[in-house]
């Protein structure tokens, strides 16, 4: 392809859908940047370029809003547990996240760049408006996989929430206009493997992922694959609507749900077919023991050898300090916790260091202590206490996991060479030392604040660091100090604590210097 459209004009660092919030608003008229390795490819060019690790870094990380502590005591009991079930949206970025965006964007290219138009005469309707489609796209040769992507780990350590927000930097349809034509361009299907499903169940899945990502409020391409009986007539109809609606990749989701007992390896392989004959990018996420089960032979799991493993973090301490403090930020303490060795490592100890079981232990100590009138001390022992008393299942789940984790370790070096792995680049290391290393100065520099100045709340805290890193602050010292100045500057800023009156910038300098020096009181 060498087509010739304009080009949109950015500063430096900025994408052309900036200014939409693809979280939400999924379709858009396409926009084209200059990649220069792919000129003239619009598929291509009118796709975001991934986010850097820095910019992981700071879009992922999302704390749940909480008010003053005099505003959370003038609130309905109701809404005060309202806001105790908000905690549970927590996110932080990881650092599997910087190659996740990274594989998925190269998977993309990959689709695009091996395909070629062709001419049809088809009637699409997108968001209830009609549109006639001149071209399609299919595989240049076929046969020649595209190397999809596999994200693999135990349940909880988040696949899905990452995937996810790797999406919502992607518009999922963008609609081409340019010399006189027409172009429908899906970028991925998220599609959801139903509990106990098949191969039958998997097709419908993906039409009904189309008539999602169309909004057309209709089920058109759901209601067309249950019309065909056979699957290989079905494997046959999703070809036909990868090419007709130029789908980029298929992310196929909770591989684990598929019922191997009633799926036959020629399904698998009809599946794998598609992605030979049309080129379109395939990444699945799920457990290392589904993977394994099915994809067996090396020829098949060769297909999602860009490996990457979505639960070391879950025996790498430093990270899951990192986890455990940033939680800590959003909090309805009094007086402020500032979780010390004992208080992480009973988190860590009680959830085996998978994400989704901090944030739900962490959730339910804050309603525990809430609903105590003598409020208790927040120490380890507590924290031990409410999960022993408030979450059987995390101690159900987690035995599981510690009895196979021996087992999975020995299973997952295998399986990364069975996969013939690209591995970690030393690009890819630098990238997520990068990441974390951003992480952890932002963190400290909250706590360091909030150490030294009890009468802000954590939100208005980490607002001001986010703005003194918008300033183009980047080492500790120069955010903490910044941060300082934006507090100060604030008017009508709110106390924790309801006392006195607001501290001079100087002031809180050198209260910053002390708590450096001394460490906690």
């Amino acid at each position: 392809m060498d087509y010739i459209y304009e080009y949109e004009s950015l500063p430096t660092g900025a994408r052309q859908y900036d200014e939409i919030d693809l979280s939400r608003n999924k379709i858009v008229k396409a926009k084209y940047v200059d990649t220069y390795a792919y000129r003239g490819n619009p598929y291509i060019e009118a796709l975001p370029f991934c986010k850097t690790p820095e910019e992981i870094a700071e879009a992922f990380n999302t704390m749940p809003e909480i008010p003053t502590t005099e505003e959370f005591h003038r609130l309905p009991t109701q809404a005060q547990y309202m806001l105790v079930e908000r905690l549970r949206d927590y996110r932080i970025a990881l650092p599997y996240h910087v190659n996740l965006e990274s594989e998925f964007s190269r998977t993309l290219r990959e689709s695009y760049a091996s395909r070629t138009e062709y001419a049809q005469n088809e009637e699409v309707t997108v968001e209830g408006e009609s549109y006639k489609v001149v071209r399609g796209l299919r595989a240049f040769h076929a046969g020649e996989a595209v190397i999809g992507f596999s994200l693999l780990g135990v349940a909880g350590c988040g696949k899905s929430t990452a995937m996810n927000m790797v999406l919502d930097g992607f518009p999922q349809v963008i609609i081409h206009e340019f010399g006189g034509e027409t172009r429908i361009q899906i970028v991925y299907l998220f599609v959801t493997c139903e509990a106990n499903s098949n191969f039958n169940a998997l097709y419908q899945a993906i039409g009904r992922a189309i008539d999602g990502a169309l909004q057309n409020g209709t089920m058109t391409y759901e209601e067309e694959i249950l019309s065909i009986r056979s699957l290989g007539q079905k494997s046959l109809k999703v070809r036909e609507w990868i090419q007709k609606l130029s789908i980029g990749a298929i992310v196929f989701d909770e591989i684990q749900n598929i019922d191997l007992r009633s799926t036959k390896e020629n399904s698998i392989e009809a599946l794998l077919t598609i992605n030979n004959e049309t080129h379109v990018g395939m990444g699945v996420l799920g457990t290392e023991e589904a993977f394994r089960d099915l994809f067996a032979r090396d020829r098949t799991a060769r297909r999602f050898s860009a490996y990457i493993p979505a639960s070391q973090y879950c025996d790498n301490k430093k990270t899951l300090q990192r986890i455990v403090k940033g939680i800590f930020v959003s909090q309805l303490f009094e007086p402020p916790v500032f979780p010390d060795d004992e208080i992480i490592d009973a988190f860590i100890e009680m959830s085996n260091g998978v994400i989704a079981y901090i944030v739900l232990l962490y959730y339910y100590v804050s309603k525990d202590y809430l609903q105590k009138q003598d409020k208790p001390q927040i120490c380890g022992s507590y924290v031990r206490n409410v999960a022993e008393r408030r979450s059987k299942i995390i101690f159900d789940s987690i035995n599981r996991h510690r009895e196979s984790k021996q087992t999975n370790e020995v299973q997952r070096r295998k399986l990364i060479r069975e996969m013939n792995t690209f591995g970690d680049s030393s690009e890819q290391r630098e990238d997520n030392s990068l990441f974390e290393e951003k992480s952890t100065v932002r963190e400290t520099s909250i706590e360091r604040i909030a150490q030294a100045h009890p009468e802000y709340n954590s939100s208005s805290i980490e607002r001001a660091v986010t703005e003194a890193e918008a300033n183009g602050m980047k080492k500790e010292e120069e955010i903490v100090l910044e941060a300082v100045k934006i507090l100060a500057r604030k008017k009508g800023k709110s106390s924790t604590s309801g006392r006195g009156k607001a501290k001079s910038v100087e002031s809180m300098l050198k209260d910053l210097e002390e708590s450096e020096c001394h460490g906690e009181p």
